[in-house]
């Protein structure tokens, strides 16, 4: 500004032209939070698109490990990573998590409650529950949260905002899968839109539906489309089953269970014969923590010497832990206990040529998968 009388350009606070003209500013813009949104929106394409060509290279490059919102800046990062980098601790600042499954979602560090004054879980963490996750807190295939779980875990503050946070019904998402053409690629749009008289498509019937018809009507049809999407993905997905082993031997199925945050674990294995019928089945309580791949080894590392203590020659051993299996096969030294682990079913089945390990899908191996969990109990 310049003095009264004083001639010379009329200078002025960049603040206050930057004030609305409601309140008597020019309204220009502010150049660094400008540049600092247009940062924002390419740093939260990197957060929300994360396969994208630029976001694989960034991820290769400074965060291999993590994600856009957790990535360091890195040493001698380029200009173009310090400057999408720089809006970090905004979007950090306002972004939060949508539930759905909740399987991604860590309990005490991540953003997901809908309170406006703390997005976070402010109830002091138990030690045994450090790896809570929010699908943890819901009932065991039901979209509902545990409440008797819920009043154990969290103070009056956070339970409250937990319990009104509404969790999606499995017949939102089959909608926004209805509308991808996944009715066309299962065979069943001609059969659904033999109900759409007065529509051309399978998905302008649907959005006609839910403007013209009542409550009542949407959420019953929907539902009936529901179930149809349900049978139609069990009988692709869920149709494998478990097959009786070749003649003259025995099959042993061995399933482990680790639940989340506690020390402790279960392992069961069940012997069937080529009729499939029932031989030997066995339960073991484990305490330690130990990770899932590990209890899946020790569940081999067991049944090995039982299985050839019961007297048993030929036996194909089944797991659904696929990199055990491989590793049990390969030659790869670790130095862990887990690899200590390995090393000595190795041992154990060079003595044994009529000893097999095989991988199996977890629908195949259900017997087995339920056994750890009474064991842990």
């Amino acid at each position: 500004m310049k003095k009264e009388g004083a001639s010379g350009i009329n200078w002025l606070y960049w603040d206050k032209l930057c004030v609305n003209k409601n309140n008597s500013g020019l309204r220009f813009r502010n150049l660094q939070g400008s540049n600092l949104a247009m940062l924002g929106k390419q740093g939260w394409r990197l957060a929300t698109n994360p396969d994208t060509l630029i976001g694989r290279i960034f991820k290769a490059r400074y965060y291999p490990r993590g994600d856009f919102l957790n990535a360091q800046l890195g040493q001698n990062p380029s200009f173009t990573w310090r400057s999408i980098w720089s809006s970090q601790v905004l979007l950090q600042n306002g972004f939060r998590w949508r539930i759905g499954n909740g399987k991604d979602v860590d309990v005490w560090s991540e953003p997901w409650l809908r309170d406006s004054s703390n997005l976070r879980v402010q109830t002091e963490m138990p030690s045994f529950l450090c790896n809570l996750k929010v699908a943890d807190l819901m009932l065991r295939n039901q979209r509902a949260w545990d409440t008797d779980f819920l009043y154990t875990v969290f103070d009056d503050r956070d339970l409250e905002s937990v319990m009104a946070i509404k969790i999606p019904p499995k017949t939102k998402s089959f909608l926004w899968r209805a509308c991808r053409a996944c009715w066309l690629e299962a065979g069943l749009l001609d059969l659904v839109k033999s109900c759409a008289e007065k529509s051309e498509s399978f998905e302008e019937w649907v959005f006609k539906l839910l403007q013209t018809g009542g409550d009542c009507e949407v959420s019953k049809i929907v539902t009936i489309m529901a179930q149809i999407w349900k049978s139609r993905n069990d009988l692709i997905w869920n149709s494998i089953q478990w097959h009786v082993p070749p003649s003259g031997y025995l099959k042993c199925n061995i399933d482990a269970f680790v639940p989340c945050g506690l020390s402790s674990y279960g392992i069961g294995m069940i012997i069937r014969d080529e009729f499939g019928d029932f031989v030997a089945g066995k339960m073991i309580p484990g305490k330690g923590v130990v990770s899932a791949k590990e209890a899946e080894a020790i569940g081999l590392l067991e049944a090995l010497p039982w299985v050839e203590g019961l007297g048993h020659a030929k036996v194909l051993f089944e797991l659904d832990a696929l990199s055990v299996v491989k590793d049990v096969g390969s030659t790869i030294t670790d130095l862990l206990e887990y690899g200590s682990i390995i090393r000595r079913c190795r041992n154990h089945l060079i003595s044994k040529s009529v000893f097999l390990v095989h991988f199996v899908r977890r629908q195949a191996n259900e017997v087995a998968h339920v056994i750890p969990r009474e064991a842990r109990l």
